[in-house]
């Protein structure tokens, strides 16, 4: 089976690549808009393709790093866990069969509602 972790940082990878190609191709764009279109309006397209452009960029490094914490996170809970010493297993402590008063109170409670608001 394969580690849901794993699958993560394999995706953020995939994700960080298929970027890089989007923002190489978006270079592409910019550059050809901006030769075709000379004026005015050319430029105002070639401006938001540059915005795009370096937004692609930003999201490529950041799906880059969110990989690689993703892998420095797993070597860190591997490490840990190969180092770790067993201890009592987890979960509640239930009470035991020593008829031990947990409170000291006693007798019955009841249930009462809360007032009524005038």
């Amino acid at each position: 089976m394969t580690d849901p972790v794993d699958v993560a940082a394999e995706a953020f990878d995939g994700l960080a690549d298929r970027l890089r190609d989007a923002v190489a191709e978006m270079r592409g764009l910019v550059a050809e808009v901006a030769e075709d279109w000379p004026d005015a309006r050319g430029r105002a397209w070639a401006d938001r393709a540059e915005l795009m452009h370096r937004d692609l960029d930003r999201q490529a490094e950041e799906a880059g790093r969110l990989a690689r914490l993703v892998e420095r996170l797993v070597q860190e809970i591997t490490d840990a866990a190969k180092h770790r010493e067993p201890g009592p297993a987890g979960g509640p402590v239930l009470p035991g069969v020593d008829a031990v008063r947990v409170v000291e109170v006693r007798g019955m409670r009841l249930a009462t509602l809360p007032e009524a608001p005038p």
